[in-house]
């Protein structure tokens, strides 16, 4: 007579399962993570679009601020902390006669220095005292705002 071949005894459902939970949770993990890294490089790519639409705008031979401007603000919306749109919207601002919003631009820009060549960020050093110094001496004195508002300082009723 015949030896009978011998059958493997069948997986219980369990064991199958247990089979499937990992390539399924790498399947699902490899999903999320090209998900994530496409909405990531999605971003990066229209904050660059907007950014470099800013520069050709700016640096164009008839150049338009008020596109580069727009430019540069539509880039700081999709990344708020990127740091050579800041630098180059401060020298449009500073360009448009904008002496508060310049200075808060190059604020923001040196903040975020480490994303500036050394170059941007001496530069956007320096152009943050000038527009400092600009907007103190457009600012009048205490005297001079409360003589203009006919109020008249402790010094000047002693006088009378």
């Amino acid at each position: 007579q015949g030896i009978a071949a011998a059958q493997a005894p069948r997986p219980s459902s369990s064991l199958l399962r247990r089979r499937w939970r990992m390539p399924v949770a790498m399947l699902l993990g490899a999903a999320l993570l090209a998900a994530s890294a496409w909405w990531w490089w999605g971003s990066d790519s229209e904050v660059q679009a907007h950014f470099e639409r800013g520069l050709a705008a700016h640096f164009d031979t008839e150049p338009n601020y008020e596109v580069a401007r727009n430019a540069y603000l539509a880039a700081l919306r999709e990344s708020a902390d990127f740091a050579p749109a800041h630098f180059y919207l401060a020298h449009v601002y500073a360009l448009l006669q904008l002496p508060g919003d310049a200075r808060t631009h190059f604020e923001s820009a040196l903040a975020h220095a480490g994303q500036l060549d050394p170059a941007q960020k001496s530069d956007a050093q320096k152009q943050l005292q000038t527009v400092t110094a600009l907007l103190a001496a457009s600012e009048p004195a205490v005297g001079e705002v409360s003589a203009k508002q006919g109020i008249s300082s402790p010094r000047a009723r002693r006088g009378r």
